[in-house]
């Protein structure tokens, strides 16, 4: 992805919010730093939990009471649901991005997304998420369309697409297609919601919630 500094300059911000800029590296900083102070995160991309994101930019903006309430409002949020929907308590989930091939599932709480899951009460199926090895991204394991049968048994599979191409061939792989939760406890997530959920900011909680909670619902009792 490019990054246009130059339509950043022409902005002329007061500060600039980097917390979860994945194209951010050291040139890059320099370079926006010489246009405004630059908020970014502390140690490493998503490693810091949305809370910790939300102070360290409300500090910037001087802004602390405020940072407080909205992580309170999105607290609320997430009791809510919980209580609206008990099986979440124990409940599984795998969440997944498919590729060529193979899927991308996010199972460890390192990752920001399996952390925001686990705050519903959710845990990654243990069948995937203790199957080992390096995924594509930190937290994650990597799954052929081959090994699909271990699916089977999550309360719900939510997956996101990068293309319409990539969503065929994966649900229309024939080991895929034949396991029983892709008719009843499979739910495709849109690029929007995907997004949100690769580094769920309290501001977007409630409306993240929102979008979740259909595929929330599938979830049976543990």
């Amino acid at each position: 992805m490019s990054f246009n500094v130059e339509q950043v300059a022409a902005a002329r911000p007061d500060v600039i919010l980097a917390t979860a800029a994945f194209t951010l590296d050291q040139a890059l900083y320099e370079q926006l730093s010489d246009i405004a102070p630059v908020v970014t995160y502390e140690k490493q991309l998503y490693a810091a939990t949305s809370e910790d994101s939300t102070r360290r930019v409300a500090r910037a903006l001087g802004e602390e009471e405020a940072a407080d309430a909205l992580i309170d409002k999105a607290d609320a949020a997430i009791a809510a649901l919980r209580k609206e929907l008990p099986n979440l308590d124990g409940g599984t989930f795998l969440y997944g991005q498919a590729r060529d091939g193979v899927v991308v599932m996010l199972v460890e709480e390192a990752n920001v997304t399996a952390r925001f899951m686990h705050r519903l009460g959710l845990v990654p199926l243990p069948a995937v998420a203790e199957l080992g090895g390096t995924g594509s991204v930190p937290g994650a394991i990597d799954v052929s369309f081959e090994q699909a049968r271990l699916f089977d048994d999550a309360g719900v599979l939510f997956m996101t697409y990068q293309s319409d191409a990539l969503r065929k061939a994966f649900e229309k792989n024939p080991i895929v297609s034949a396991q029983p939760i892709m008719k009843s406890r499979y739910v495709p997530v849109d690029l929007k919601t995907a997004t949100a959920l690769q580094d769920p900011n309290v501001v977007a909680v409630p409306w993240l919630l929102d979008q979740l909670r259909p595929g929330l619902k599938l979830i049976p009792a543990s």
